[in-house]
């Protein structure tokens, strides 16, 4: 394998990585942009990347609770309507 084959492979890689780091931690993380520099940069090495994005898809939803203050409030103001007849 040359340099530049190398060269290609791990810039395909960094790709993949950046794509899968912003698709699991958009709702994961506070900060998704910052997970994909880091998903990106340690995918240079292509164990370390692999690891990187399992971690990340694995971690476990991140649940703001004001917004689910704010959905729960939304629901509890609706008016229950009376099923059709």
């Amino acid at each position: 394998m040359t340099a530049s084959e190398l060269s290609d492979y791990i810039m395909i890689l960094m790709i993949i990585n950046g794509a899968l780091s912003y698709y699991y931690g958009r709702g994961k993380v506070r900060f998704p942009l910052v997970a994909v520099f880091f998903g990106v940069t340690l995918s240079i090495i292509p164990p370390l990347g692999i690891i990187y994005v399992t971690v990340l898809m694995l971690k476990n939803e991140n649940v703001d609770p004001e917004k689910e203050r704010k959905k729960d409030e939304k629901y509890q103001n609706e008016v229950p309507r009376r099923p059709y007849t």
